[in-house]
């Protein structure tokens, strides 16, 4: 949504001054799977959702490619100079964590480095640990220089008291062995799920219904992304702001 807490009170002051609809393209929302793990933690199926996490782990070094180089914008690649891992890609999957736990980051700190893809101005590599308003706590990695296929469904993992999702399944119970086992990773698809997402855009301004993600929850987003690189180049615990309506 955007890459500074100057951009994100632009867009969201906007949003407050208009009568607009507004929905940020969290398009994880709108993969089956994903929703059906939202379904999991919203309807108490997992218990008290208290620690969870999901990276975004992707081989991107092309960004370097010189024909990225845009003479509109100073004749600089922006991706090399501006872009940081867990804002440009973990956002996605922070977004996801905190539509599980119901709850905005509060706090954040974190660690990276530039050993995989040095080009980059920002590290290439970063990792950060959430403290959630609700008490649970969440962790996210993005890294762009890695070598082979990427994770499978992110690496999420979702723990609660009454359950857990791991590895594409659900795992319900107590303890280590008293559990049963389904597996839902058949409703993942592959790709991103557009279409979904654009007429559930036009379905909420039709019939003036709320969109899923709309400004503020975008900023919320986005926001804990944009201080965890913060924390990660500062070496400093920073805290996140709230956007709210």
């Amino acid at each position: 949504m955007g890459n500074t807490i100057e951009d994100l009170q632009a867009m969201t002051d906007a949003a407050r001054n208009s009568e607009c609809k507004t929905m940020v393209g969290q398009i994880l929302r709108f993969n089956p799977f994903y929703s059906e793990v939202h379904r999991l933690c919203a309807e108490g199926e997992l218990g008290e959702i208290f620690y969870l996490e999901a990276d975004y782990i992707h081989h991107l070094m092309n960004q370097a490619d010189p024909a990225r180089i845009n003479p509109h914008i100073g004749n600089i690649n922006w991706y090399l100079e501006h872009e940081k891992v867990i804002v440009g890609g973990a956002v996605h999957q922070f977004d996801l964590l905190r539509w599980y736990c119901d709850s905005n980051a509060v706090e954040v700190m974190g660690y990276g480095n530039s050993i995989a893809f040095p080009q980059m101005k920002h590290p290439d590599c970063m990792t950060a640990v959430f403290k959630m308003a609700s008490g649970a706590t969440a962790k996210v990695t993005g890294a762009y220089g890695i070598v082979g296929p990427r994770p499978d469904f992110c690496n999420l993992e979702v723990y609660g008291t009454k359950g857990s999702v791991r590895g594409g399944k659900v795992i319900r119970g107590t303890g280590h062995d008293d559990v049963t086992i389904e597996d839902i990773s058949t409703k993942s698809i592959s790709g991103h799920p557009f279409e979904p997402e654009i007429e559930h855009f036009l379905e909420c301004i039709i019939e003036d219904k709320p969109t899923l993600v709309d400004a503020f929850s975008g900023a919320n987003s986005a926001a804990g992304t944009i201080m965890a690189a913060e924390a990660i180049e500062s070496g400093q615990i920073q805290k996140v702001p709230l956007f709210e309506p």
